[in-house]
C-alpha cells in the first residue's frame, strides 16, 4: 500500500490535478493500492513509501520528517530539490535547468538575443531555478522581472522597458496570459515585435488568440516515475535518495509565429580535462590490488599467505591445507595474476610491504 498526501494550497492548481490524475492512472496499470491519505496518522501500518505531493520546502520537509520518524520513506513529487535536507528523500520534479535552456536556445535560434524572464515567483518550487539557468544561459538578472503584489503590478514593472527585448520567457502560463491580456489592452502587436515562450502548456495558453508558445511539464508521466522509485526504495534500504528528472517538450504555437525550431550543429570542441594522479599513484595501485586480492580470498587463500609469509615450501603449505601441490601452486598464480606480478616472490614482497605497515 502506497499512501499520498496533498499540501492544501496546492491542491487548487492543475498541476496537482495532471500529478494525481497520472498516479492513479499508473496504480490501476500496475494494480497496485494507492490511498490519499489527510495526515500521517492515517497511513496504513504496513504502508513503506508515502508520496508528497505539494510545492513549499517547509511542508514537504515537515512531512518527510515526521515519515522518516515512523520508518516510512517520503517521496516528493516537487519542482523543488531539498538539498540541504537532514533525512532521507527522493524526489521527481521536472528538468527545470534544461526547460529554460531550451526556451533560450529557440528563442536566440530565430534571432531574439534581447530577452527577459517575466513573472518570476520567488516562493515558487521552481522558479529560482529558472532565474539560474537563465543567467547561466546568458540572460542578465536585470532583465529578470519577479511577481511583486500581483501581476499587475510585475507588468507596470515591465512595460516602460518593454523596447528593450524582442522575446520574454514567462516563468508560467499565467503570467504569459497575464502579459498577454496586459499588452493588448496597450495595443502592444504580439508577436510582431515580441516573441513570447512559457511554461505549463495549460488549455487557456492552447486557446488564447495568438495562442501562446508553451513548454509543457511531464506531468503525464509523473504516476510511473514515482511509482517506480517507490518500487526501487521498497527494494533495498541501502538507497539514500533518488532524484528522477521529467524531461519537457516544447509546442510552438502562435505567439513565436508558428516558427519551428532548428536547432545549430553543435560546435567539435575537444573537452581537456585535468588528469587524476589518484589512479597514477604506484602506492595506491599496490593497495588497490591488495585490497582486491584480499576481497576475493576465501580461508584456504589466507592460510596460503600465512604460510607464505612463513616461506613455507609449495609441499608444506599443501599438507597444511589438505589440498595438493597442484592446488597450491594455482591459487598462488591466481593471487599473482590479481596483485600483477609474475612470481611468488614479488607476490610475497608485495604483501609484506603493506603487512610491515600494519603490525
Amino acid at each position: 500500500m502506497i499512501n499520498y498526501l496533498v499540501e492544501e494550497k496546492f491542491r487548487g492548481y492543475s498541476w496537482c490535478a495532471r500529478m494525481i490524475r497520472s498516479l492513479l492512472a499508473e496504480a490501476r496499470r500496475k494494480r497496485m493500492e494507492l490511498r490519499e491519505i489527510p495526515d500521517l496518522e492515517a497511513a496504513d501500518p504496513d504502508t513503506t513509501c508515502v508520496l508528497l505531493l505539494g510545492g513549499s520546502r517547509g511542508w514537504i520537509e515537515s512531512l518527510a520528517e515526521q515519515a522518516a520518524n515512523r520508518g516510512i520513506y517520503p517521496v516528493a513529487l516537487s519542482n523543488r530539490q531539498l538539498e540541504e535536507s537532514r533525512i532521507l528523500l527522493s524526489t521527481v520534479m521536472m528538468d527545470v535547468h534544461s526547460s529554460m535552456q531550451l526556451a533560450m536556445d529557440y528563442l536566440k535560434s530565430l534571432g531574439r538575443t534581447r530577452i527577459a524572464l517575466y513573472g518570476v515567483n520567488p516562493s515558487a518550487a521552481s522558479d529560482p531555478w529558472r532565474v539560474q539557468r537563465f543567467a547561466a544561459a546568458g540572460g542578465s538578472r536585470e532583465d529578470v522581472f519577479y511577481l511583486s503584489e500581483n501581476l499587475e503590478q510585475t507588468f507596470r514593472q515591465f512595460y516602460p522597458m518593454i523596447s528593450r527585448y524582442d522575446g520574454v520567457i514567462c516563468a508560467s502560463d499565467y503570467a504569459a496570459i497575464s502579459l498577454l491580456q496586459h499588452l493588448q489592452k496597450q495595443a502592444y502587436p504580439v508577436p510582431e515585435r515580441l516573441y513570447m515562450v512559457s511554461y505549463g502548456n495549460m488549455k487557456l495558453a492552447q486557446m488564447t488568440k495568438p495562442s501562446i508558445t508553451s513548454i509543457s511539464d511531464a506531468y503525464d508521466q509523473v504516476g510511473m516515475a514515482a511509482l517506480s522509485l517507490c518500487a526501487l526504495v521498497e527494494k533495498s534500504e541501502a538507497i539514500a535518495n533518488v532524484i528522477i528528472y521529467l524531461r519537457c517538450r516544447l509546442y510552438i504555437r502562435q505567439t513565436t509565429e508558428n516558427r519551428p525550431y532548428v536547432k545549430a550543429a553543435p560546435e567539435a570542441q575537444a573537452r581537456a580535462y585535468p588528469e587524476n594522479r589518484f589512479f597514477r599513484d604506484p602506492e595506491v595501485e599496490k593497495l588497490a590490488a591488495l585490497e582486491n586480492l584480499f576481497s576475493q580470498c576465501d580461508e584456504v587463500d589466507r592460510q596460503l599467505i600465512r604460510l607464505m609469509i612463513r616461506r613455507k615450501s609449495y609441499a608444506a603449505m599443501a599438507e597444511a591445507c589438505f589440498i595438493s601441490e597442484s592446488a597450491v601452486k594455482y591459487r598462488i598464480q591466481k593471487m599473482e595474476k590479481i596483485c600483477g606480478v609474475t612470481s611468488r616472490e614479488a607476490l610475497l614482497a608485495q604483501i609484506q610491504d603493506f603487512c610491515s605497515g600494519n603490525k
